[in-house]
């Protein structure tokens, strides 16, 4: 009897599921049919199992996609851009003193530089050095300022300095400019650098040159102090960057040249790119700075370098965010910079970690066409707006046109190559396809096991109670 009612359960259940294959075999009556469904259900059973498998592991690689698209807008924000003068202190401005500080402090960097940062070399150095630093600690009781000193005599962005700013035809001021220390410039000036997300932004609201930035800068090129024997730089003219406004500019490594004599016609255009945080990738969202209002892998290099530049120098270059104290000359030179050169030199080790991707990107490549500057009757117009002769122009003006030169994101966006729903997606249809399982098929398996167990123990039970009964 009990035979019987386990027979008739399991044929019950290959009878009734909608599971494929099953009822055929409860069906088949001779052997060879018997054998051909056991056959073709073990290898559906077996392929499924190889699939989803399979597709698993593909899921467990975290694999990404490209997806790129260009967005049509109605106004795009326009970006901050940084510039820098190639002079970076004012002869007019200089007294004896400074003059001594400067060239000491530019031997120190070209002997430094030279010697590759060498500790050897850098304490021998100091030690050459040593007269220069007790003549500022003697000059400066309170502590000789880098950033001090170069506000005082750097480059000024005045009415002079800049006599036509023109932002969409509407006219600009200095006042519209933000302060930028640059390690290799000095004084640097930021247009549309607002300081917190809240601030209102400038924007283009239709492509081309009248529509951006217009800007003519008189260099002065009287004014300029760098000289071949002191490394200094080569070009004559502005160097500026494009940038987003919550990022840190890096003209040096960055920026693009315009000469004096030169038009700079700078058209742009906006990338956009999306990244994946964890675990497709190592973006991050969450992650704040000290110094900047935004995360991004720039500002996070910067106070990472600004770090062990604290705790080995116990000073920070003049160039650097934070209120710390500014490194005089010599510490600069000596520890300030060999300690940014050791860094960046094991960046992966000392920095890379705490300094991911930003999951957000954006870009403003531009593409620079150059034209001679100004024309034979402009010159003698701005010769006798200057008192001065035709030549000034070509010797001191600079001029640069920024803009989008269309109104479109260029959007590129990393997607996981295969998400939570479509790993399952996938297993639903491996099951679909060789054994014919759906959701509801699992429920008649485990309908069909809680039902095997209930059967398990009333089977047990009169077995129990008859060794009970012959025991009494």
């Amino acid at each position: 009897m009990g035979k019987g009612e386990g027979e008739s359960l399991e044929t019950e259940f290959a009878s009734g599921t909608t599971c494929h294959g099953f009822n055929r075999l409860a069906v088949a009556k001779k052997w060879p049919h018997r054998a051909f469904w056991t056959v073709a259900i073990l290898w559906g059973f077996g392929m499924t199992t190889w699939m989803i498998s399979s597709r698993i592991e593909a899921y467990f690689k975290y694999e990404t996609s490209t997806e790129i698209r260009v967005e049509e807008k109605y106004a795009l924000e326009f970006p901050a851009v940084t510039f820098c003068n190639f002079n970076k202190y004012r002869r007019s401005a200089m007294t004896a003193l400074d003059w001594y500080i400067y060239a000491n402090s530019k031997l120190a960097e070209k002997y430094a530089f030279e010697a590759d940062y060498d500790p050897e070399a850098t304490a021998a150095l100091r030690a050459a050095f040593e007269g220069f630093e007790a003549n500022l600690t003697a000059t400066y009781p309170g502590g000789f300022d880098f950033g001090n000193f170069t506000r005082r005599i750097g480059w000024e962005l005045n009415n002079e300095t800049m006599p036509l700013c023109l932002f969409r035809m509407k006219q600009c001021f200095p006042e519209n400019f933000t302060h930028a220390f640059q390690s290799e410039y000095g004084n640097c000036y930021t247009f549309n650098s607002h300081h917190d997300e809240d601030s209102l932004s400038l924007q283009q609201t239709r492509p081309g040159a009248q529509q951006g930035l217009y800007i003519l800068f008189d260099i002065q090129q009287a004014e300029y102090t760098e000289l071949l024997s002191l490394n200094g730089a080569l070009g004559v003219g502005i160097d500026f960057q494009i940038h987003s406004w919550y990022e840190r500019p890096n003209v040096a490594q960055h920026g693009l040249g315009a000469g004096v004599g030169t038009a700079a016609l700078v058209s742009m255009h906006q990338n956009e790119l999306q990244n994946l945080a964890h675990p497709w990738g190592n973006c991050s969202n969450d992650r704040t700075l000290k110094h900047f209002p935004r995360y991004s892998r720039s500002g996070c290099e910067v106070e990472c370098y600004l770090e062990k530049v604290l705790e080995l120098c116990g000073c920070k270059p003049f160039s650097y965010p934070g209120n710390a104290v500014n490194c005089n000359p010599v510490d600069q030179v000596l520890c300030a910079d060999p300690t940014i050169f050791k860094v960046a030199s094991n960046f992966q080790k000392e920095c890379g970690a705490r300094c991911p991707e930003a999951c957000q990107i954006i870009e403003y490549p531009p593409t620079v066409s150059y034209a001679p500057f100004p024309n034979y009757y402009m010159a003698q117009e701005l010769a006798s707006m200057y008192g001065t002769n035709a030549n000034y122009a070509s010797e001191n003006l600079v001029g640069l046109s920024i803009y989008y030169k269309d109104l479109n994101n260029r959007l590129t966006k990393k997607n996981p190559a295969m998400t939570p729903s479509g790993l399952l997606s996938d297993i639903g249809g491996q099951l679909g396809l060789f054994i014919g399982m759906s959701t509801l098929t699992l429920m008649e398996f485990g309908e069909y096991i809680i039902f095997k167990i209930i059967q398990c123990c009333r089977k047990r039970k009169p077995k129990t109670s008859q060794s009970k009964e012959s025991g009494m």
